[in-house]
């Protein structure tokens, strides 16, 4: 099967077909195409299935036609997509991984894309062990409860950064003050404190 077939139709063919299967039509493309098609989709099919075989497949298939640095990333991906943060944690520490802030930024707009807000939350908290500005991350994460229209949660995360020491990012406050003025609601004074923040370093 062609890569771009398999891309174009992947949700009907992982709906239909076993595990087993998929990997083997991964693997013909792989080896005519040097092609892993809709990687981060069919890890995390195999991932929430726990699939331990399969994985081990992918995992030999995916550093093959992508590298160890790209597939731990996928991988990372794939198990916060199946809300599994501890492992794709313990992915994104390891020395293969090689995280950087580009992998952060990434994911996160993956996840907004996605509306996954529970990976995106989840990586939030994963960042804080590594070296990626929380208040860019903050600002992901409210952009991923803005767009989910849930802004009461975008203000408690809001809060409980600038209680960690968070200087929130012009942007983010712009967007929390913007969607609520559009909603008529009162602007709290944690946005009107934010905003007199504004030209200081963040975290």
């Amino acid at each position: 099967m062609h890569p771009q077939l398999l891309t174009d139709m992947s949700k009907n063919v992982l709906d239909i077909v076993t595990e087993d299967k998929l990997m083997e039509i991964v693997s013909d493309c792989v080896s005519k195409y040097k092609h892993f098609p809709v990687m981060t989709t069919v890890l995390t099919k195999l991932t929430k299935s726990l699939n331990v075989a399969q994985l081990k497949v992918a995992m030999t298939l995916g550093t093959k036609t992508m590298g160890t640095t790209e597939f731990h990333s996928r991988l990372a991906t794939a198990f916060l997509n199946a809300d599994m943060p501890t492992k794709a944690a313990a992915v994104m520490k390891s020395p293969a991984a090689k995280i950087t802030k580009r992998d952060f930024h990434q994911q996160s707009l993956y996840f907004i894309k996605k509306n996954n807000i529970k990976a995106l939350e989840n990586l939030f908290e994963i960042s804080k062990d590594f070296r990626v500005s929380q208040a860019q991350m903050l600002d992901y994460l409210v952009q991923g409860y803005v767009s989910a229209d849930d802004t009461a949660k975008a203000l408690t995360r809001l809060e409980a950064s600038v209680q960690g020491h968070v200087i929130p990012l012009p942007s983010t406050v712009d967007l929390l003050t913007r969607t609520l003025t559009n909603k008529n609601q009162e602007i709290p004074q944690i946005l009107r404190d934010a905003k007199n923040s504004y030209g200081k370093s963040s975290v």
